[in-house]
């Protein structure tokens, strides 16, 4: 089968986590005998409209400014390149394009296949009135693809989600049943795994947004600034916006994190090799890809987030609420290394039987073929 995965960009654009998590998913199932293509949504002026990377095709909007674009023309350009690809299959974790790719696949028959990789974003639905006067065409146009997403959804018959929680969500609010298929990851030999015998390194990965809330990593390691036992790892994308330059000055001024900048996936690999903690401090998320990481690298996961309970029923980390929390769990650990050993042995023996690619890959491959 042919399989035309829509997203707002790729891996090969874009590396963030669900660019990451749908790359997996198309290099699984071409392995299986099946053509996967890619489609990007968001507008790339600069670059061409149609590149091979790993053997796959990439198609770009290069055509359409989406944040400005009535859905009509979004829908011409996705449709041109079905026409051109005749996909079995369309597949999308963008919701911004459900309405788009509703209609077509309700004129040609095709099955459209939505996925939403964390919680529903509540957020694309509201309406700021400060940034009328300097958004206002954006904010019209993001407003009616906002209603015509949360219409539409409800028409879907095709839902994935990366949670149970998520799928619950969906259910509770529009009775509609999702099946849920975790985030996957390879599982890395335990020679890969090399722990510091003299230091605990306490790390944090991800792109540095508002929501990843890296500040309070931050607060964490300057509480412990005098603790030369820790060592404490930031990586990720800094974007050139207020937040980030408030960001880049807290980083200036510490004298306790290692920032190693933007980090291609195989050197955020490496580093979670080498982690005794890791940390994710969002206020939202799918099933993070470094969590996962961790897990598979014998890591225990302070986080303030547990998507499905799982960290509290297999024991395999600490939730927190808040930066105090936090601090105490840091503790905790470094008090006991012995606890790190005990909970990062049972946390990959959970991640091998929830988040491999063997298994939840066939998952993918069963869910699509049912469909045609």
């Amino acid at each position: 089968m042919k399989i035309l995965i829509v997203h707002g960009s790729t891996v090969y654009d874009y590396v963030g986590g669900s660019e990451v998590q749908l790359n997996i998913i198309a290099k699984y199932l071409r392995s299986c005998s099946h053509v996967m293509v890619f489609c990007t949504t968001e507008y790339m002026k600069e670059r061409p409209e149609l590149e091979s990377f790993d053997n796959f095709k990439v198609y770009r909007n290069n055509i359409v400014d989406d944040r400005y674009s009535l859905p009509i023309w979004q829908i011409k350009f996705l449709d041109k390149i079905i026409r051109i690809e005749k996909p079995d299959i369309i597949f999308a974790r963008d919701q911004r394009v459900i309405y788009s790719l509703y209609s077509i696949s309700k004129r040609t028959n095709i099955p459209f296949v939505y996925q939403l990789p964390c919680q529903f974003e509540t957020s694309f639905f509201s309406f700021n009135p400060r940034n009328l006067l300097n958004n206002f065409l954006k904010n019209r146009i993001r407003i009616i693809n906002a209603f015509l997403c949360s219409i539409t959804l409800k028409k879907l018959s095709n839902i994935l989600t990366v949670s149970k929680d998520d799928a619950h969500a969906i259910y509770n609010k529009y009775k509609i049943p999702a099946q849920t298929i975790y985030n996957m990851h390879r599982l890395p030999d335990e020679s890969c795994i090399m722990k510091s015998k003299h230091k605990l390194r306490i790390v944090w990965i991800n792109n540095f947004k508002a929501l990843k809330r890296p500040e309070m990593f931050m607060e964490v390691a300057e509480h412990f600034t005098n603790n030369n036992k820790l060592e404490f790892v930031m990586a990720g994308k800094i974007s050139d916006n207020l937040f980030g330059q408030s960001i880049k000055e807290k980083l200036e001024e510490s004298s306790n994190i290692d920032y190693l900048g933007f980090i291609s996936p195989e050197e955020c690999l490496k580093q979670i090799y080498k982690a005794s903690v890791y940390v994710l401090t969002s206020t939202h998320e799918g099933f993070s890809n470094t969590c996962i990481q961790a897990w598979f690298s014998k890591v225990p996961v302070i986080s303030t987030i547990d998507k499905d309970g799982v960290i509290k029923k297999n024991n395999i980390g600490i939730v927190v609420s808040n930066t105090q929390d936090l601090i105490k769990a840091v503790q905790t650990l470094i008090d006991g290394p012995e606890k790190i050993l005990e909970i990062g042995r049972r946390a990959r023996i959970y991640a091998i039987k929830n988040h491999s690619i063997d298994k939840n890959g066939k998952l993918y491959e069963q869910y699509f073929k049912k469909l045609i």
